[in-house]
């Protein structure tokens, strides 16, 4: 599937449960006490399925904001790429 930033963006908003005039791109999650681990976790689940792909755990670090999200799972996304026409 093509990477798409909206689409993370769009996977971002309606796990965490906001819209967009209510988060910046760089709006830390922390800052939002409703946003948790959990949260996060479901995020992770709804990425990869979004995009049929399985991310390691260790991701779930770089998930602090939306920005961040749409950064390491492009990041991701792109080195299995690579991985898949070598």
């Amino acid at each position: 599937m093509e990477f798409k930033k909206e689409d993370v963006k769009e996977i971002c908003l309606r796990v965490i449960e906001m819209e967009e005039d209510e988060i910046g791109m760089d709006d830390e999650f922390r800052s939002f006490s409703h946003i948790d681990s959990l949260k996060a976790l479901d995020l992770m689940t709804e990425i990869e399925r979004h995009f049929r792909i399985k991310l390691p755990e260790k991701i779930l670090r770089q998930f602090e904001s939306i920005s961040q999200v749409i950064a390491a799972t492009e990041a991701y996304v792109n080195k299995e790429s690579e991985a898949i026409t070598a």
